[in-house]
């Protein structure tokens, strides 16, 4: 199975250091953690979701996951925010899998993979290509959210 994953460059890999500095929606603060998307398409709009500029010095990584590797999966979103966490950090703690998959929750149906860099099966997961990405100035510049900062190209 691919993944995708969109990062700043010094975060273009799977260490989870950047998730981990500061938490993210599946996982807390100190907890190491690689957020991937099912496509590029998916893994550029969970990016832009978080950031209030667009950035540069970004990297788009092709990400190989064995078909032997077994995946964990969480089948719904869940209504209480702060179980995102909780589920994340008991699956990272727990070492079951190596994978586990979970709904976007900003496009239904489709699928993110976080990846546990701590695991004993990680390094059977690998990059297989990692290229520079820039965001389309197209993309935010006609959307106005009023109190926002405009986008930054």
């Amino acid at each position: 199975m691919r993944a995708v994953r969109l990062a700043k460059r010094r975060y273009a890999d799977l260490s989870g250091e950047g998730a981990a500095i500061s938490g993210a929606r599946w996982n807390s603060k100190g907890k190491p953690m690689a957020y991937t998307s099912s496509c590029g398409a998916l893994a550029v709009v969970e990016y832009l979701a978080h950031v209030s500029m667009l950035p540069s010095g970004l990297m788009l990584m092709l990400i190989e996951i064995p078909d032997t590797l077994k995946i964990e999966r969480v089948h719904s979103i869940p209504a209480d925010p702060a179980a995102f966490t909780q589920i994340g950090d008991e699956w990272l703690d727990s070492k079951a899998t190596a994978v586990l998959e979970v709904p976007s929750v900003l496009i239904p149906r489709q699928k993110n993979y976080l990846i546990n860099p701590e695991h004993p099966l990680f390094g059977a997961i690998s990059i297989i290509e990692s290229n520079p990405f820039a965001f389309d100035s197209r993309l935010l510049s006609s959307i106005t959210i009023p109190g926002a900062t405009p986008p930054v190209v």
